[in-house]
């Protein structure tokens, strides 16, 4: 997400914020909706350790 987001933090909010609203859509359903749940879990917990 970093390098799609050159560092820059509010780009990344935006691309977080699409994918939470809808994956499916966001990624035109390359990542499903439960996909993206476990991703999201995983770097919270990654981030949090």
């Amino acid at each position: 997400m970093d390098q799609m987001s050159v560092g820059d933090r509010h780009i990344l909010s935006v691309l977080y914020a699409k994918l939470d609203r809808s994956a499916a859509i966001a990624t035109k359903g390359i990542v499903s909706e439960q996909s993206w749940a476990y991703l999201r879990q995983a770097m919270l917990v990654g981030f949090s350790a």
